[in-house]
């Protein structure tokens, strides 16, 4: 079969010097074809350009990308790649889940401490194999290069309660613990010093750090005239009450978050 579909076509060949018009005329010169293909490039192109101008116009109202798709992008960063401008790498983002600290409309902050404690948790979880090694000064350099900034992320914002100092103190011990392998049946209390001991450590690392990163932010904050500062040493207008009590509201709130490290 190919071969006699060989012999049939073997002397066959296209007529390539002759194209049609827009009326149907077949045209032959060279000089009519082209200008014939010049013509139909030039109104293809034109055809293309008011096409992408008028979409251009349609769509003056930029609007924002969902949320959903935002996640995604930021889920697809590649690794092992040098941050950017703002000296993020990839794998910073992805381990601090969603960005920024979320304040309610009554300042408590103790939902977005849970989250990060429970974002750092579950990288802790993931890394039990290291967890298990013997090396205890590695493991340490480990959990304060990887889990530790990941629980403490926008800790800047942070005003601490009561609460929300217990709740990081268990989880700091709970980090020693995994890397003494020490179990829940040991009867080992988290006040008991031993722990710490074992450690070389003479005191808890992990709400001083919080201390010194609110402390910079603070020296940061007010050497600019800018409205964080404002709003940190700035008062709310309240009638009624004295002007000497409304002075640095923003600064009593701070600094009470402060007293409880």
């Amino acid at each position: 079969m190919y071969s006699g579909i060989n012999r049939l076509m073997r002397n066959f060949t296209p007529r390539l010097s002759a194209i049609k018009d827009k009326d149907g005329k077949t045209l032959t010169e060279n000089e009519e074809i082209s200008n014939r293909w010049k013509e139909y490039c030039s109104e293809m192109y034109e055809a293309n350009t008011n096409e992408e101008m008028k979409q251009v116009e349609s769509n003056d109202e930029i609007l924002e990308p969902p949320r959903s798709e935002v996640e995604w992008e930021i889920k697809q960063l590649p690794k092992g790649k040098s941050a950017g401008n703002d000296e993020i790498h990839a794998e910073m983002i992805n381990a601090s889940g969603e960005q920024g600290a979320n304040i309610e409309a009554d300042g408590k902050i103790t939902p977005d401490i849970r989250k990060r404690l429970a974002i750092a948790t579950s990288k802790l979880k993931s890394m039990m194999n290291i967890w298990k090694s013997q090396s205890t000064p590695l493991k340490m350099r480990i959990l304060k290069s990887c889990i530790f900034p990941v629980a403490t992320y926008g800790c800047e914002t942070w005003t601490l309660t009561k609460k929300d100092v217990e709740k990081i103190d268990a989880f700091e011990m709970k980090c020693y613990r995994k890397i003494l392998r020490i179990p829940w049946t040991a009867r080992r209390p988290n006040q008991s010093t031993c722990i710490l001991q074992e450690l070389g450590m003479k005191e808890r690392q992990l709400l001083k750090n919080i201390k010194q990163l609110k402390l910079k932010y603070f020296g940061h904050v007010v050497r600019h005239n800018n409205l964080e500062k404002l709003c940190l040493e700035g008062a709310v207008d309240r009638a009624g009450e004295a002007e000497a009590d409304q002075e640095g509201d923003g600064l009593k709130t701070f600094l009470t978050g402060l007293a409880f490290l």
